[in-house]
């Protein structure tokens, strides 16, 4: 008597069957909050690499415009020419300020759902966290309009 027939063709397949597929809906769940988990981690991680991303464009933008004016005398006219930087020259023509950015184009912001931001390089005035950079050029500033 090693097997019972019985037990899988009898009354007990039903149980047999309802195990199984408890189990296995149990299973989907716990892979559903796993990969829930690690999307989540996931997109924080971005967030924190975009984040760190701009903070080193922003320093090295505000280097430029300190090299331009340290060089040139006047701070840069930057607002329009966001996608050309070799079109904004010093007054007597000899600098363009791609030479001290070392880029073509101004570095553009990560757009972001979170916050409403379009991803965008144009230049502001004043500050509307839609995306971009704010520029004072009177005074030679630049940061981020986030």
């Amino acid at each position: 008597m090693a097997f019972d027939n019985d037990y899988y063709y009898g009354n007990n397949r039903a149980k047999i069957t309802r195990k199984i597929v408890f189990r296995g809906i149990v299973f989907l769940i716990v892979l559903i909050i796993a990969i829930f988990n690690v999307i989540i981690l996931f997109s924080r991680k971005i967030d924190k690499l975009i984040t760190a991303d701009i903070q080193v464009e922003t320093v090295k933008l505000q280097n430029a415009v300190k090299k331009f004016k340290e060089v040139t005398g006047a701070n840069p006219k930057l607002a329009g020419l966001e996608d050309n930087l070799r079109s904004v020259k010093s007054a007597d023509g000899k600098y363009n300020f791609e030479t001290f950015y070392g880029s073509e184009k101004i570095y553009e912001i990560p757009e972001s759902i979170k916050n409403d931001r379009e991803q965008s390089n144009r230049i502001v005035i004043k500050k509307d966290r839609k995306g971009g950079w704010v520029y004072d050029e009177v005074k030679g500033t630049i940061s981020p309009n986030i």
